[in-house]
């Protein structure tokens, strides 16, 4: 999906589509070993300044956790708010799998119902 994903960023913004583009807020503030913190996609106008970044997902038979996605809007939140550019989330997959994920508990949480007390 990272192609197709790359020409339409590029085609609607116009500037140079990055992919595992550093995150701009949490990257400099990582510390000891390991990857530092990356965005999928992220337009940079004059580098390194982001004009757009987008994070994907894709919900494949293996599903895919709420926390995934959680962590990921979090992440681009941040983005955006100490950037101002536009942030976007892009989730993909399978009919199936997608109305899987979106009725599971994961998704839904814990419903829990009370009963209602009448006077």
């Amino acid at each position: 999906m990272s192609v197709p994903i790359a020409n339409a960023l590029y085609s609607v913004y116009k500037d140079e589509v990055r992919s595992e583009y550093l995150h701009p807020v949490l990257a400099p503030a990582k510390r000891g070993p390991g990857r530092r913190p990356e965005v999928d996609f992220a337009l940079v106008h004059n580098y390194p300044h982001v004009s757009c970044v987008l994070e994907s997902k894709w919900v494949g038979a293996n599903g895919l956790t709420a926390e995934d996605i959680l962590w990921d809007l979090l992440r681009l939140e941040l983005i955006a708010y100490h950037t101002k550019a536009p942030a976007f989330f892009l989730l993909g997959g399978r009919r199936k799998h997608l109305e899987r994920f979106f009725q599971s508990k994961a998704f839904l949480g814990v419903q829990v119902r009370y009963p209602i007390e009448r006077p």
